[in-house]
């Protein structure tokens, strides 16, 4: 059990943010806490049996809950046994709600009925799936997945839509590990998912304003549960044989323009460019036509004013610029924007 294997660190917890008023406890945790203590967290959950799955959220909660307890409801959702466990922690859930915010998007799972009919309520409220979408009978249709994809596309080209993305993408993992949802043709709602992401972050690249990468991957390894079988949230942990190939071609697509799109927002050293520079002469032989590609080689031409001319001629050498100069129509384009055709001539 979590308390009973984190005796000292719980008790050096308490003795730190004891004295402290509520507010400056919860500060203090985060800033020295927090990632110890859900490393510990992480730990024993792997250690526990499935049977006993219901003591140890109790134990944690009972422990260091005001702490954990928004981030813990999560797990506590995506469990099989979410009702039997929200049922048995009830109590200990009444006495902390207050210290979940007013935002959560799982605030309402501890009034409702059900963790289904929360879900159900949820995707009606959030992405508009009906009645009519949980009962499709067309097989090719998949219109809680489109609905889906369409919400967490909304979101990505959303300044503030972080928390949203953040709620769609757990609504998922919870539908898509759903019983029902585990009968269903699995692959072609794969496919689709992320063939319909994929189209929109390519045809609105220059709108997308969050890092879905980044918020699925810090989603994926917060969970207690492994998430290599949920679409998308499987977004950077390479290819298995749970997807067909489709998927994970499209996967690659999706993951080499997300990559693009962060790239080309990142503000580059002079070192970084002349090191991209470098390295493209060395390679020039081997042929990189990738949309990526082209798109780090557009970032550095619009950073080069970065770079002093001297350094690309130290670093490149003349007589190399100048060959390439004839042949390459990057390093070109590179040698007019520094003025180094002055020094050829």
């Amino acid at each position: 059990m979590f308390s009973t294997s984190n005796k000292y660190f719980l008790l050096n917890l308490h003795k730190e943010l004891g004295k402290l008023s509520e507010h400056e406890s919860i500060l203090a945790f985060n800033e020295k806490f927090k990632n110890q203590a859900f490393e510990r967290i992480h730990k024993s959950y792997s250690e526990t049996k499935y049977t006993e799955r219901t003591s140890f959220y109790e134990d944690v909660l009972e422990h260091v809950g005001k702490f954990v307890v928004e981030e813990l409801l999560i797990d506590i959702y995506l469990e099989d046994e979410c009702d039997h466990i929200i049922e048995r922690i009830s109590e200990r859930l009444s006495i902390l709600k207050n210290q979940i915010s007013k935002n959560a998007f799982l605030l309402g799972l501890m009034d409702s009925s059900s963790c289904s009919n929360f879900l159900k309520d949820e995707l009606a409220k959030c992405i508009g799936v009906t009645e009519v979408d949980w009962h499709n009978t067309n097989q090719n249709s998949h219109p809680t997945i489109k609905k889906f994809a369409a919400g967490i596309n909304a979101a990505l080209i959303n300044q503030e839509g972080e928390l949203k993305l953040r709620s769609n993408l757990v609504h998922f993992i919870k539908y898509w590990t759903s019983l029902k949802s585990r009968r269903e043709n699995r692959n072609d709602k794969a496919i689709l998912l992320i063939y319909l992401i994929n189209t929109f972050v390519n045809s609105h690249q220059d709108s997308i304003c969050l890092d879905l990468k980044k918020v699925v991957e810090e989603l994926r390894i917060s969970r207690f549960s492994k998430l290599d079988s949920v679409p998308l949230l499987n977004l950077d942990t390479g290819e298995s044989e749970i997807f067909p190939v489709g998927y994970h071609k499209l996967k690659r697509k999706l993951l080499e323009k997300l990559e693009q799109i962060s790239f080309l927002r990142l503000a580059l050293t002079p070192t970084e460019v002349l090191g991209f520079i470098k390295e493209y002469v060395n390679k020039h032989d081997e042929i990189n036509s990738s949309a990526h590609y082209e798109g780090v080689k557009a970032k550095i031409i619009g950073e080069l004013h970065r770079v002093d001319k001297l350094y690309i001629l130290n670093t490149i050498g003349l007589g190399v610029l100048c060959q390439m100069y004839q042949k390459d129509d990057f390093m070109n384009n590179i040698i007019r924007r520094r003025y180094i055709i002055e020094v050829f001539e």
